[in-house]
This record gives structure tokens, C-alpha cells and sequence, in this order.
């Protein structure tokens, strides 16, 4: 009995004292759903981080997911549109405002097509371009 109690002990030790310590580092995920090849730019609060990253065509049927790791800040992103039109309707792609995304836990952005808007916001770990301002 005291064998167990003392593996239990020397296991959930560990756990207990690095509770709270985390990772220094967030996941994004993007997907592509606009039906043409993107770039996302961000930049961290201080300019030391600045990342240009170009993601392959994707669409709402066959979306491009494509994750990486950030340290968590606060950053500027920005999609560019590698086309300055729309391929489907011929529509003038304008250029998106810049958006804060707040990097300190893991992200999905979804990125749709440049004319319209997102139906829905998505579940809260999920945000469509397009629509909000600020990333959470």
C-alpha cells in the first residue's frame, strides 16, 4: 500500500509544480477556403517578429489547412489575395484591413473568398476573416 502511495506521490509531483508554468508558444491554424493561393502577414507589437507566410489554393469544398507555431504576443495580421480579382466572378479583390490577433492560446482563422462576407463567426477558438476586427 505505502509502495502505491508513494509511485502516485512521485508521479503527480511533477504535474503539481509545473501546473501554471504553460507554453511559451500558440498554434495557428489557417484554412484556405477562398478559392485562390493567400499570403498572411504578421508583425509582432515591437516589429521583432515579422512573418510572411504564402498558403496554397484552397476551397470550400477541398480546404487548405496549414499550421504553425508563434511565440504568444500581440501581432498585426493581414491576408493578401495573390490574385487582385476574384477567379470565379471577376469581382475587384480589395485589400483587407490589417486585424489584432492576440496570440496567447491556439487559433483556427478560416479564409474565404474576398467578395462577401463570413456566414457565421464560428465556434470561439475559430474566427472568419472578414468580418471582426480584433482576434481573441
Amino acid at each position: 500500500m505505502r509502495f502505491r502511495l508513494l509511485l502516485v506521490a512521485l508521479i503527480a509531483l511533477p504535474l503539481i509544480l509545473g501546473a501554471g508554468k504553460g507554453s511559451n508558444y500558440a498554434t495557428i491554424t489557417i484554412i484556405n477556403k477562398s478559392g485562390q493561393e493567400i499570403a498572411v502577414g504578421l508583425i509582432s507589437e515591437d516589429n521583432s517578429r515579422i512573418l510572411y507566410i504564402p498558403i496554397p489554393k484552397g476551397d470550400r469544398s477541398a480546404p487548405y489547412v496549414y499550421k504553425f507555431t508563434l511565440e504568444k504576443d500581440m501581432y498585426r495580421l493581414r491576408v493578401y489575395y495573390m490574385e487582385t480579382y476574384d477567379p470565379q466572378t471577376g469581382v475587384l479583390c480589395r485589400r483587407r484591413l490589417g486585424s489584432r490577433l492576440e496570440a496567447f492560446r491556439n487559433i483556427r482563422i478560416t479564409v474565404t473568398e474576398c467578395i462577401g462576407r463570413a456566414p457565421t463567426r464560428g465556434e470561439p477558438s475559430m474566427v472568419k476573416m472578414g468580418r471582426w476586427s480584433c482576434i481573441y
